[in-house]
């Protein structure tokens, strides 16, 4: 079946050649048509992208369609998921009428194809393609291999393969338990911290134990490799002293080099 002209033209700003995600089929006109799939580069996904949609328009799903194809793809994929709505791409999904019902709408084999319906740029109206988005509906635009904005899409998003909804706590407690990385990771570690570290090896040489003089108990001293330092070195050593010596130096050599050749300020 040959696609209208405006649709076509959106249907092979989706036509990439390599590896790529297929969110669903292009819509026109309210019907799905198949033959335009929309697709999104695999590489174009080092990029940001935004999902946004009011509540119970298929946010989370689009998110769990394209993780669980990345994942396909050998991507490893980390979904911060708090409240375990994703939970259930970890098993398989379960097939129902709206899965079936979807997936031959848009072409794919089980679940998850998507319809995409397309507007002519010259009849695009924002507003009501937004308002008019039904459940597990998206408007999509990427950026194409070449780094130039594919034309807007209207797209009914095919279902996710996995589980839509949260996987039971046993068997995700199970599939936890069962990973090869579970007893690397499964332990806590609380290891000494740079401050500890540092507070123990200040403690270790700059302080000496309390002592026992005439009856009378005297507090820690400062020591340097072993012996008590006077008051003078203490002050000679300290670093606000190097830092006003070189200053002096520095502005009395100033002065003798002025004096030399004949280069002191002129007083007013």
């Amino acid at each position: 079946m040959s696609l209208p002209p405006s649709a076509a033209g959106i249907a092979a700003g989706y036509a990439f050649t390599g590896p790529a995600l297929d969110l669903g089929a292009l819509l026109w006109d309210g019907s799905c048509l198949p033959e335009a799939q929309v697709r999104i580069p695999l590489p174009m996904l080092t990029r940001h992208g935004l999902v946004a949609g009011a509540t119970g328009t298929g946010k989370t799903r689009t998110l769990q369609l394209i993780a669980e194809q990345l994942s396909a793809q050998g991507v490893p994929v980390f979904l911060a998921d708090i409240k375990g709505d994703l939970s259930g791409i970890s098993v398989p999904g379960t097939p129902n009428a709206k899965v079936a019902s979807r997936s031959a709408e848009v072409g794919h084999e089980w679940a998850g194809s998507g319809t995409v319906r397309t507007f002519p740029d010259s009849a695009y109206d924002l507003e009501e393609l937004l308002t008019g988005l039904g459940t597990g509906e998206a408007v999509v635009t990427v950026l194409s291999e070449k780094g130039a904005p594919t034309p807007v899409a209207a797209t009914r998003l095919r279902a996710p393969e996995s589980l839509m909804g949260p996987v039971d706590g046993t068997v995700l407690d199970r599939a936890v338990k069962g990973s090869a990385l579970y007893g690397r990771y499964a332990q806590a570690v609380d290891r000494e911290s740079a401050y500890e570290k540092l507070a123990a090896r200040a403690a270790a040489e700059d302080v000496v134990p309390v002592e026992r003089s005439a009856g009378r108990e005297e507090s820690g001293k400062p020591r340097r490799g072993g012996e008590d330092r006077s008051v003078v070195e203490q002050v000679v050593g300290s670093g606000m002293f190097r830092s006003l010596a070189r200053s002096v130096g520095t502005q009395i050599g100033r002065e003798i080099t002025r004096s030399l050749f004949g280069t002191a300020r002129r007083r007013r």
